[in-house]
């Protein structure tokens, strides 16, 4: 279920899909944040990063498929309530856990 944070941008996180490829081969994720903006037409895909970031390196050799697979899995229709034909962005967001 996707949550509104203005009239024309709504949001989920820790959304999981399944995107089945072959009889025997299913694509499964949980995306940690995608933001929806109909003004825009604009998926935005984010993943939550705690630790380093994978480098740029890593994405062009095909390295880190996350955020690919996740935004082919939206181009498919996999995440219920996330428009398919919208414009996508993806994007690394690094947090840190609160001090204790």
């Amino acid at each position: 279920q996707l949550k509104s944070v203005s009239p024309d941008t709504r949001f989920v996180t820790e959304v999981r899909a399944k995107l089945p490829l072959f009889e025997d081969l299913t694509l499964v994720a949980k995306a940690d944040r995608i933001d929806v903006s109909s003004a825009t037409r604009t998926v935005h895909l984010i993943d939550y990063k705690t630790g380093s970031l994978p480098t740029k390196a890593e994405q062009n050799e095909g390295l880190a498929l996350q955020l690919p697979l996740e935004a082919h899995m939206i181009a498919k229709g996999a995440f219920p309530g996330v428009p398919k034909d919208y414009d996508m962005t993806t994007a690394y967001w690094h947090v840190r856990p609160p001090f204790t």
